[in-house]
Formats: structure tokens, C-alpha cells, sequence
């Protein structure tokens, strides 16, 4: 979904549109990501 150098961020709450960042707006933003994880699924 996302190119190199970009963020998507996704959310498994259908209310919530995906968001995508490119290089330059991460720079120029910036782009913080800001949470917690709160669960985490699938094996490692």
C-alpha cells in the first residue's frame, strides 16, 4: 500500500481510513507517531 520511504498507518476499526505520509510531508509535518500497543496477534 505504501512506496519506500512512506508511513501508512491502518487501522483495523472500519470507521478509521487508512493514512498515508510521503517522505517529503514526514519531513515537513513532521509525522509523529504518538500510542501504545495495546495487543499484538499472529505468530513471530
Amino acid at each position: 500500500m505504501s512506496a519506500a520511504g512512506s508511513i501508512a498507518l491502518l487501522s483495523l476499526n472500519p470507521k478509521y481510513e487508512p493514512m498515508v505520509y510521503t517522505e517529503k510531508e514526514i519531513e515537513e509535518m513532521p509525522v509523529r507517531i504518538i500510542g501504545k500497543v495495546v495487543e499484538i496477534r499472529g505468530k513471530l
